[in-house]
């Protein structure tokens, strides 16, 4: 299922709507979008009611119990190694040095999408850390939980990029200088 896909339906859905409206706002497949719904609802990010013969729809804002975050944390982590799986069975190199721009380059745009994708699942749990920081800064979850959370996910981060760069050992300079490039492309300095 679509991450993106994910994503669009959850910043749609801060108010109640119809599955209809939201799927005309997603801009997607209607039947993937449906599905994606229904997924939604299943895993309790989404909550429904019926009125007359219309489903609607809105995120839960719900503060996460410990297992429900540790499992939500764990799947994200599956996320990014199904990804650096599927980067990983792409012939290698993956890059090319491009003489005129004196840089390397991934090598085809399956690669250039793969790579794309991995850094957006990466920065979608920085952004997760800075909205914990925030919760904390408010006073929304206590100091400890939020400590707990943003290690957890930090631990993901980690462990994901270690695995990235250890099946990639003839070209962990590549990725490094490819990541510190496409990072540029935000306003945030590192």
């Amino acid at each position: 299922m679509s991450i993106l896909l994910e994503d669009r339906i959850l910043e749609n859905t801060s108010e109640w709507i119809n599955k209809t409206e939201l799927w005309r706002k997603t801009k997607s497949d209607k039947k993937t979008c449906f599905g994606m719904i229904d997924y939604l609802v299943k895993e309790e990010f989404l909550e429904t009611k019926k009125e007359k013969n219309r489903h609607y729809f809105r995120r839960k804002n719900a503060i996460m119990t410990d297992k429900e975050f540790e499992e939500s944390e764990m799947r994200h982590r599956r996320w990014k190694i199904t990804k650096i799986n599927a980067i990983n069975t792409i012939n290698k190199p993956l890059f090319n040095y491009i003489k005129i721009r004196k840089q390397f380059e991934p090598r085809t745009k399956l690669i250039k999408g793969g790579l794309e994708s991995l850094d957006y699942y990466m920065n979608s749990s920085t952004a997760h850390i800075a909205r914990l920081r925030l919760a904390k800064a408010y006073g929304i979850i206590n100091k400890r939980t939020a400590e707990k959370r943003i290690n957890m996910i930090e631990k993901s981060i980690n462990i994901s990029a270690k695995y990235f760069l250890d099946t990639n050992p003839d070209e962990v300079e590549q990725i490094k200088e490819y990541n510190k490039r496409i990072s540029r492309r935000t306003s945030f300095k590192i």
